[in-house]
């Protein structure tokens, strides 16, 4: 049995034996190459109770999504603490100020270094505060003396307001903006469609008013961006393999005829994909793009000896059966110690298959469909090239 399936056992054997009341449970493994949360749902108020609001209304629905067997939320409870509303007029009374009285309140809670404490290696801060039993509650911070007048000893309780109450464990600023963050683990690799179930989710609770508003970040968020940079690579790749093909043959349909391979091996890439049950994603792309610079060698082997044919005063049609008589072994044998070259990446053994075998699978479909129709697609396209009749009827010029 894989190890990874092993590790899904254990880790859905775990969460059904921990239900703990008032307990987050976060599960997890150490990966191989350390990636960002697969899903990440960021929910972005200036209102920090909103922003709650908000993100207590998806975690159940997000929760619902059958790929998503764990969500977590930042801290929304946030800590408690003690909130201290000092009066300056009852400070004025008493001859105070609020910075005087806020000092001595720090010294009596966090405490102040008094001397340090100095060892053959290393050095100790003697720190001086009250003793946890007299800052252990509300009336005990009330009872802190903050000043001394006339010998009459003023407490907190006596010039502010103190009351119990919770704030926030932290202020999470996301591109400069006050956010918080739902995270989730999936289980699987298809991001693209758990990515739709979530902006559906996410369509669903929206905000009218436009207080609150979510984005999805993540692997999933980083996925369309991947995506525009592989199609953009995936384009200048084409362009400069045509470029150098146009300079080599001298020839301006040449080229463009050797570069219908590449659809070709498209077509194989998603056959593939589709048998070896992998979803098209950004190792996908990276393949197809590899694939742009591997396919187009057997059309121009086989171009290549179509003119070479012609040059020496072969008639079109002949020329054209003669080169794929000639060329149909050395290209099988090429394609097919590739292919098998990369069968150990594509069954997906050991860690880190998840990266390699989509890469694996995707050049090995690409390259498979890509010969196979390269030898009967190429060739008629071959025939109906513009001045194939004059072609057809007599010998190509000769070179020069």
């Amino acid at each position: 049995v894989p190890s990874a399936a092993i590790e899904e056992r254990v880790l859905a054997r775990m969460r059904a034996a921990l239900p703990i009341a008032d307990a987050r449970l976060v599960l997890g493994r150490p990966t191989l190459i350390a990636f960002g949360p697969p899903i990440e749902v960021q929910v972005f108020s200036e209102d920090a109770a909103a922003a709650g609001a908000m993100a207590r209304a998806l975690v159940p629905d997000l929760l619902e999504i059958d790929a998503l067997p764990e969500v977590v939320v930042d801290d929304l409870d946030g800590r408690p603490e003690v909130r201290v509303d000092f009066d300056r007029e009852r400070l004025g009374r008493v001859g105070l100020s609020v910075s005087v009285a806020a000092a001595a309140v720090q010294r009596a809670l966090t405490g102040e270094v008094a001397t340090q404490l100095h060892l053959p290696d290393e050095q100790l801060d003697v720190r001086v505060r009250l003793p946890l039993r007299d800052r252990g509650s509300v009336d005990d911070v009330g009872a802190i003396v903050v000043g001394v007048v006339n010998g009459v000893p003023i407490r907190l309780g006596a010039v502010a307001d103190i009351a119990p109450g919770r704030g926030p464990a932290e202020i999470r600023r996301i591109d400069g903006r006050r956010g918080l963050r739902i995270r989730a683990r999936t289980d699987g690799v298809n991001l693209g469609g758990v990515a739709s179930e979530i902006a559906a989710v996410l369509d669903a609770h929206a905000d009218p008013t436009g207080t609150v508003t979510t984005e999805i970040s993540g692997q999933a968020g980083q996925m369309q961006g991947s995506l525009d940079s592989i199609a953009f690579t995936a384009a200048l790749s084409l362009f400069l393999v045509y470029v150098v093909m146009a300079a080599t043959f001298e020839h301006l349909l040449h080229p463009l005829l050797i570069l219908v391979s590449v659809p070709l091996a498209v077509a194989g890439v998603a056959v593939g994909c589709g048998i070896a049950g992998l979803p098209l994603s950004a190792m996908v792309g990276i393949g197809v793009i590899v694939l742009g610079g591997i396919v187009v060698n057997n059309a121009i082997v086989l171009v290549s000896a179509i003119n070479d044919r012609r040059g020496a005063g072969m008639p079109l049609f002949e020329a054209v059966l003669e080169a794929g008589r000639v060329r149909l072994r050395p290209i099988l044998m090429t394609t097919l110690t590739t292919v098998l070259g990369l069968v150990p990446m594509a069954l997906g053994l050991g860690d880190g298959a998840a990266l390699r075998q989509p890469l694996a699978v995707s050049i090995m479909g690409g390259l498979t469909s890509s010969t196979l129709l390269t030898l009967l697609v190429i060739p008629c396209l071959y025939l109906l090239l513009p001045g194939r009749v004059q072609a057809a009827w007599g010998p190509a010029p000769k070179p020069k």
